[in-house]
């Protein structure tokens, strides 16, 4: 299976924008060829593929995008004389109902969509931003702060964990806890009040958990490259949490289909 795959996805790569290539080839690495990596191709069942499929239940957007990239490559074992015609196994398999949103996108897309919920955001809106360093977490919230009209520019807070944005639409108030070396100071930032009247954006939420609004959109932005460059793909998968968060959510989703439709 490894030996063929890896040949499908030579032949299939001038077909895909780059984009797509790294996204998909994530995937083949990730979940696809830990499983399949050393079986006969020709052997691959329907029951292989369910239990693979089934392995998966914890991340159901990694399991709904693999499906189609395992189907593309036994497909091709059809085509090439490898299996018998219309013996493909991933036909007909149900796929996980999924909460939220994924989305692969580069980082100055990253930063429209923080724009697109700046825009959506209503008084109350939280945020909780998770990703390694230089995932993008940042560009994102200056897009929120751009989508509110804040007058300022929003980085990091270097000197102070929380900084406020005001003069926009809202008030905006973010929170980076990278440097937060005290836990015991959590409670001191009051973080649990600071959306109630605005924004609140919060990177490194892992590390105040207990001491953040229960109501809030999960942001989870993952590069799909060993180096996280701004064209490199990334991952964004916004999972809602409360009935604020799946109203902004749901404004975004709206925002930009209306985009789509009027370019």
């Amino acid at each position: 299976f490894r030996t063929f795959a890896e040949d499908v996805f030579r032949r299939h790569a001038r077909r895909w924008k780059p984009g797509t290539l790294a996204v998909n080839r994530s995937y083949l690495r990730n979940q696809i060829m830990p499983w399949f990596r050393e079986l006969p191709v020709a052997d691959v069942t329907r029951g292989d593929v369910q239990r693979w499929f089934d392995s998966l239940h914890e991340t159901p957007a990694a399991a709904n995008r693999s499906i189609p990239i395992l189907s593309i490559i036994l497909r091709q074992a059809e085509i090439y004389g490898h299996r018998p015609a219309d013996s493909n196994p991933c036909g007909g398999l149900r796929r996980y109902r999924e909460e939220g949103r994924e989305r692969f996108l580069t980082l100055d897309e990253v930063g429209r969509l923080g724009a697109a919920l700046g825009r959506a955001a209503g008084a109350g809106t939280t945020a909780l931003l998770q990703g390694q360093l230089g995932a993008g977490k940042t560009v994102f919230a200056q897009g929120v702060g751009a989508g509110l009209g804040a007058p300022s520019v929003v980085n990091s807070p270097t000197f102070v964990l929380v900084n406020e944005h005001l003069g926009g639409r809202l008030p905006l108030r973010h929170a980076d806890l990278y440097r937060l070396d005290d836990p015991e100071l959590i409670a001191e930032l009051g973080l649990l009040e600071a959306a109630e009247d605005g924004v609140l954006l919060v990177e490194w939420p892992e590390r105040a958990a207990g001491e953040l609004p229960a109501d809030h959109l999960l942001v989870r932005i993952t590069p799909l490259t060993d180096t996280a460059g701004e064209a490199a793909p990334r991952r964004i998968e916004l999972t809602a949490n409360g009935p604020l968060a799946c109203a902004a959510l749901e404004a975004v989703r709206r925002a930009e289909a209306a985009e789509a439709v009027h370019g």
